[in-house]
């Protein structure tokens, strides 16, 4: 018995699951929820953790070849000629985060919070103090800072972001 990573077409990841599943094979695609701004409204919504990705548990190696032409998927993923395995461990990890409601929780980056007072610390800005408002799936923290007399917000890297002293 093994877990296989599946590569599956743009957006279809959901797609895949239901055929994989109707096929009675074991499927795992984490989710969690994303958050978007749009319009001045902020909705939030379910997404792959992995876009593109979902495991599937073999009990029999031979079987990979059929997933391969399900709807949905575009390919396994491969160490050399054979489907790449992953490890129990690393699946029951993602399900470990997972809360109540089934959605993996991710950590805080560097454990601030919306309205956090924090530092910018990028090179040639010298320190600015602001506002955390949030860090996006970009690996992008977004920042309000007060810059002559007006509220600006700015995106750094979570490296350049550290708690005001």
């Amino acid at each position: 018995m093994m877990w296989v990573a599946v590569y599956t077409q743009a957006g279809a990841e959901a797609l895949a699951v239901h055929h994989l599943e109707r096929q009675k094979f074991n499927v795992y695609m984490p989710l969690y929820l994303k958050r978007r701004n749009h319009a001045r409204q902020i909705t939030w919504h379910k997404k792959p953790l992995f876009p593109r990705y979902v495991f599937v548990h073999l009990t029999d190696g031979s079987l990979w070849r059929k997933i391969r032409s399900t709807v949905g998927v575009s390919d396994l993923v491969y160490m050399g000629n054979k489907p790449a395995t992953v490890d129990d461990t690393v699946i029951e990890e993602i399900r470990g985060r997972e809360g109540d409601d089934g959605l993996v929780r991710l950590p805080d980056p560097e454990g601030h919070k919306a309205g956090d007072q924090v530092r910018i610390t990028k090179p040639g800005l010298g320190d600015l103090c602001g506002i955390f408002e949030q860090q996006d799936d970009r690996d992008r923290v977004f920042v309000l800072l007060n810059f002559l007399g007006r509220t600006v917000r700015a995106h750094v890297r979570p490296s350049e972001v550290q708690g005001a002293f």
